[in-house]
């Protein structure tokens, strides 16, 4: 995220208006959260690595300072995709990172959900997209997605979804909703359309093109074979030595004596990200000291970030 939309965030708090910023992983929601407290303002951090009575006290947060029925001037709310769902929330001005396009339309519908009096000059919802640059040097030309500092939606979706969206919003400059909706998400979401994008970006995305479509069918034919037994914990729940819960990517870990830096309540267990866990015994108990939890090699911070490797 550059300074000007850092800028842009602090000088509409300032104004009043509520601001929501959503970016794609923690790591960078973390480091816009600390480049806008740097100008004094003190905005929520919001994601996925948190215990679960603190994401709900920060969910309850969130809604008291831009929900539907309560509403604090001048609030900005940071997070990730978990501020996209199940949060009746209503923004002012949303700040995003790149994503395909029926993405893009789920945040942007974060923006004037209610009926309400607004900040003067947000009378009408506001958004900004953090530009990504040139696009081609996101995949490598044996079609490997390419992470860039600030950037990374390069790790969360597929790259020729979020290009072709970002193709479509050049090329438009603003998006009207919903007389747009239906041709955006078509360009980003159509296989003849995504091999047009391929085509034009050249050979490294004609080979991503080729691998994300050899996946598809792959994860499929996966899918058709595997049975997950729900009773036994996630490590044990595997197919031929690999993890079967698409989309479960965390193990919960028991963590004896740990307080919350939120609440200052106990925090019984908190999600690990299971790629953290490679390695490590899966009875390896966890060791607190203070906001530091240990699990063999792997140290930890609980603190007002969430939590973070260190």
């Amino acid at each position: 995220m550059t300074d000007r939309h850092v800028q842009i965030a602090a000088t509409a708090a300032a104004d009043g208006a509520a601001v929501l910023i959503i970016r794609s992983t923690v790591d960078d929601a973390v480091e816009t959260r600390e480049s806008i407290r740097a100008l004094g303002a003190d905005p929520l951090l919001h994601h996925s690595r948190w215990a679960d009575d603190d994401r709900r006290y920060l969910d309850a947060e969130v809604l008291r300072r831009i929900g539907r029925s309560s509403r604090i001037p001048g609030s900005i709310i940071v997070g990730t995709q978990t501020l996209e769902q199940s949060l009746d929330i209503d923004a002012d001005l949303l700040i995003a990172d790149v994503c395909p396009a029926d993405v893009l339309l789920q945040r942007l519908g974060r923006l004037h959900r209610h009926d309400r009096g607004r900040p003067a000059g947000y009378e009408r919802p506001r958004a900004w997209l953090i530009e990504p640059g040139d696009m081609g040097r996101y995949v490598s030309d044996d079609g490997r997605a390419c992470g860039q500092q600030g950037q990374g939606w390069t790790w969360v979706y597929p790259m020729l979804a979020v290009a072709a969206t970002v193709e479509w919003i050049r090329a438009h400059e603003r998006i009207r909703v919903p007389e747009d909706s239906r041709t955006l998400v078509e360009r980003a979401t159509h296989p003849a359309h995504l091999q047009e994008v391929a085509d034009r970006m050249g050979a490294g995305w004609q080979r991503l093109m080729a691998n994300a479509h050899g996946n598809n069918i792959a994860e499929r034919q996966q899918g058709g074979l595997s049975v997950v037994d729900w009773s036994i914990p996630y490590q044990r729940a595997q197919v031929d030595s690999h993890p079967t819960r698409l989309g479960d990517g965390t193990v919960t870990v028991e963590t004896p004596d740990l307080l919350s830096p939120l609440t200052g309540n106990e925090v019984p267990a908190v999600p690990v990200p299971a790629r953290w866990l490679h390695g490590v015994d899966q009875d390896t108990p966890a060791i607190v000291l203070g906001q530091t939890i240990t699990i063999g090699k792997l140290a930890m911070l609980y603190g007002e970030q969430g939590l973070r490797k260190i």
